[in-house]
């Protein structure tokens, strides 16, 4: 279980596992937090690949974590074979929706200072005359 995540966020996990076999083994990999489970699975040996997984992964994408914060991982053999974890990589994923809005903030400030630089100039410019 991972704990401590955003619940307002959602996440992106890869998988990637490697042994040595010529039999064929694959693992399953399921998070679930807040929604249905999410599942990926991975060849991690077998003659057909070479003896053992060397660059393939699989991603789990879009997992948003319950309201506490938490998602929780199975890692499962599938069949009758053992199951293996050789790296998990988590990214957070920013909704577009921030992202929008702090371009919008942006873009709002340099218009603002735009605005005060060419008042100021204006004011510059009057001039009395008696």
């Amino acid at each position: 279980m991972l704990s401590g995540l955003d619940p307002e966020l959602s996440y992106d996990f890869r998988f990637f596992a490697s042994f040595r076999s010529s039999r064929s083994q694959s693992t399953s990999y399921m998070l679930w937090g807040d929604g249905e489970p999410l599942t990926g699975i991975l060849q991690t040996s077998g003659s057909d690949i070479g003896g053992q997984n060397t660059n393939s992964a699989v991603t789990i994408s879009g997992v948003r974590p319950d309201r506490f914060g938490q998602i929780f991982i199975d890692v499962e053999p599938v069949g009758l074979n053992d199951s293996f974890l050789s790296n998990m990589e988590i990214t957070v994923v920013r909704e577009p929706s921030t992202l929008m809005l702090a371009m919008l903030g942006l873009l709002g400030l340099g218009f603002y200072g735009y605005r005060r630089r060419w008042a100021a100039t204006d004011e510059e410019l009057k001039i009395d005359i008696w």
